[in-house]
């Protein structure tokens, strides 16, 4: 039933998209970049229908909000943490995408995508088409890295049943080479890893990720200078630390949130211990002589929601 909902939603979606104009071309980082901080803001996607029908919450005031929030902070670099539609194959979900990123277009801000499993919802070839026709790396491979005030940072495709078994490989040994190769580069003072699905959380919609456990925790959790991995997916934010990492989970872009469980029955110890539903909100990484200060963000009071700095390692 759930199902037919969803085919019925997208076929109406197409149905009602209107004409596709010049597709928008998303900024990449340039050569040289100014001291800006970074911005992480994951899951804008908006409620489908038949989620609605179950009662699911709608939040496309507090998407916009957040957005101009988010704009006012003057980014030098946007990390796109997946789900940025909720229906992939959709052109006119992704032309409601580019007009809620108009402002960061209009500013030239870099936008760097990790693909979410929406991204990809629908006919995949074009789920596929329509945000590698915006982020052109993603043409190129969607899993890759780029440095930044001092600081390493890898993009991966968390996104396992929309890989083949030979480009998931590849992207498990490119991942242990990639870090290791940070590793020794002196110029690189931390590592941050981006992704869609978290290897951890308590949400009581979705479980950990086995994939990301199995495949991409052993490489980052061996290596000197990761500091930590940052995913989406879950609707909330969340922080947890395993093996000396951190990880933060912030899918607060505009999706319905969720519950997460708690006391005895939550999976992981959350540092953070507001109770869920938490607010919509973004992360604002500042590189600082050191560490980075990670401050959580929302639109509803200038104050961070959470705010901590992970040190660099010795």
């Amino acid at each position: 039933m759930v199902f037919n909902l969803m085919l019925v939603a997208a076929i109406f979606s197409s149905t009602l998209s209107p004409a596709m104009g010049d597709t928008p071309a998303y900024p990449d980082l340039p050569a040289v970049v100014a001291g800006h901080p970074i911005a992480l803001i994951g899951d804008l996607q908006h409620t489908l229908f038949w989620e609605r029908l179950i009662g699911r919450e709608s939040n496309d005031s507090g998407r916009k909000q957040l957005v101009q929030a988010l704009h006012r902070e003057s980014p030098g670099l946007l990390v796109l943490l997946g789900d940025m539609v909720s229906w992939g194959d959709s052109p006119s979900k992704w032309q409601d995408f580019d007009s809620l990123m108009a402002p960061f277009l209009a500013g030239k801000i870099p936008m760097l995508l990790a693909p979410g499993n929406h991204d990809y919802m629908g006919n995949a070839q074009k789920a596929r088409r329509n945000f590698e026709e915006r982020f052109a790396q993603l043409r190129l491979s969607h899993w890759y890295s780029r440095y930044y005030n001092g600081l390493g940072l890898i993009w991966l495709d968390s996104n396992r049943d929309e890989l083949s078994p030979e480009d998931w490989q590849e992207q498990k040994s490119w991942l242990k080479q990639t870090l290791a190769d940070m590793d020794r580069d002196r110029s690189v003072r931390a590592v941050f890893v981006f992704q869609h699905h978290p290897p951890f959380t308590n949400s009581t919609v979705t479980d950990d990720n086995e994939a990301v456990q199995a495949d991409f925790l052993p490489a980052f959790l061996a290596a000197r200078k990761t500091l930590a991995m940052i995913t989406g997916h879950t609707h909330s934010y969340e922080h947890f630390r395993s093996g000396g990492k951190d990880f933060l989970v912030t899918g607060g872009g505009g999706g319905p949130r969720v519950s997460l469980l708690k006391g005895k029955k939550s999976r992981h110890e959350d540092l953070f211990t507001s109770p869920s539903p938490r607010p919509l909100h973004f992360l604002i990484m500042y590189v600082r002589p050191d560490g980075v200060k990670i401050d959580v963000k929302g639109f509803q009071s200038p104050e961070p929601i959470d705010s901590f700095t992970l040190k660099f390692a010795p």
